[in-house]
């Protein structure tokens, strides 16, 4: 059943600082949200509960990967660092530079994207994280991980999206598709496998992909919401806006949609801050805020008539 609503949301954790960066382990089912300014690492249960606030001496922070209970990725600017001990006395080292992005994880795997046109395999080691680097194919734009594939967007005209078997782009691709007139600037990706988005932090306009199969179609989409994130649920795109709403579109809205998208339903989300960032959850979706807040809203799928 498709997700069609969107529930009341409620604050679930605090951070002294702006959340910056989100994660979602599935093995975990807990969701790790930073902070900048201080740098905290907030780590919540899927459900909303548990949540455990770590200390973590940084300076400038911008996105988190959580790897396991104990390691987590942490992105600087053009940096990542490795979290090591977590959940007793965190302590940081550098793992490597000239990043441009970092995603997952995927199971135990999270994926670095740099300049240079190499990535990083990262998962977890013994006592510290291990790293491996290969060279990509072509230039890329953005990455991210889903269950069992990698999505990427290669550079050349607008961009062009590609799914790829694995944790990682070094296989060949199992469907590829240029994106409409209007992408080319566009570094964010959201992939899933059976809908994919690509979008600018900011702006509102945002590049749909959806999946049959092997094949995919694209569609070049505007919303009267300026984009703060968004996060891909199964069939459904999640837009959090920056004026505070979390804004569904469901597959059939989505379908219908030609240049401008009806949403399917949206909610509120009641905070005081600006949101920042969001992470999805097995149907929850997290958002943090320039104030430190944490707040989770759940999505509800289509009642069955019997």
């Amino acid at each position: 059943m498709p997700f069609k609503n969107i529930s009341q949301s409620r604050k679930v954790a605090s951070v002294e600082g702006e959340v910056r960066g989100a994660s979602y382990n599935a093995k975990l089912d807990a969701v790790a949200l930073l902070s900048w300014n201080p740098v905290q690492i907030a780590v919540i249960g899927r459900a909303g509960t548990g949540a455990k606030i770590h200390n973590i001496t940084m300076g400038d922070v911008s996105d988190i990967v959580l790897l396991s209970r104990d390691m987590a990725i942490i992105q600087s600017s053009s940096e990542t660092w490795q979290v090591l001990d977590l959940s007793h006395k965190p302590r940081v080292d550098p793992l490597g530079n000239d990043v441009r992005s970092l995603v997952g994880p995927q199971g135990e795997q999270a994926l670095v994207l740099r300049w240079d046109n190499t990535a990083d395999a990262l998962t977890p080691g013994k006592n510290e994280i291990a790293l491996r680097n290969f060279a990509l194919r072509g230039d890329h734009r953005s990455i991210d991980l889903g269950e069992n594939e990698c999505y990427v967007v290669a550079d050349g005209g607008e961009g062009e999206f590609r799914i790829h078997p694995g944790a990682t782009p070094e296989q060949g691709s199992l469907a590829k598709v240029a994106l409409p007139a209007g992408s080319k600037g566009f570094d964010r990706l959201r992939g899933s496998k059976f809908l994919s988005a690509a979008f600018k932090r900011g702006g509102n306009s945002v590049a749909i992909i959806r999946r049959a199969g092997n094949r995919v179609e694209p569609k070049l989409l505007h919303l009267e919401a300026q984009i703060a994130d968004i996060v891909i649920q199964e069939s459904s795109m999640i837009v959090v806006a920056k004026d505070g709403r979390a804004i569904l579109y469901d597959s059939e809205s989505l379908d219908k949609a030609t240049s401008n998208a009806v949403p399917k339903a949206e909610l509120s989300l009641g905070c005081s801050g600006e949101p920042k960032t969001a992470v999805g959850a097995r149907g929850n979706i997290f958002v943090g805020t320039t104030t430190g807040e944490i707040y989770m809203a759940v999505l509800i799928r289509k009642a069955v008539m019997v």
